[in-house]
């Protein structure tokens, strides 16, 4: 049985290179890593000095960290430049609380 996650890379690979898949994917971790509620200190850390009883900065930084994480992944560099090679990387909003979201990558 063939395995669909390699045919699908394989497809991609056509377009994009390695080093522009190890860029995509430290920008991505760099922007996570700089606006995570784990980090913050009004995010997790606030909410363990306070034995869980201040827990809404926690709900806000979570909320706004992903609006601060988009804006990181699509103002860097190498989505520029895949941008203008023809290949969109896009947000992918979920339709549910369950689903966590991501990137899609449409090439034109």
């Amino acid at each position: 049985m063939a395995n669909p996650s390699k045919e699908i890379l394989s497809h991609v690979g056509q377009y994009i290179t390695p080093d522009e898949w190890y860029e995509l994917s430290q920008a991505v971790n760099a922007a996570t890593n700089r606006h995570s509620y784990w980090t913050h200190p009004c995010g997790v850390p606030l909410l363990v000095r306070t034995l869980g009883i201040c827990f809404c900065p926690l709900i806000y930084v979570a909320k706004k960290g992903n609006e601060k994480i988009r804006a990181d992944v699509f103002a860097s560099p190498v989505v520029q430049a895949l941008n203008k090679k023809g290949v969109k990387v896009k947000d992918w909003n979920p339709r549910t609380k369950f689903s966590a979201g991501g990137l899609t990558i449409e090439v034109q």
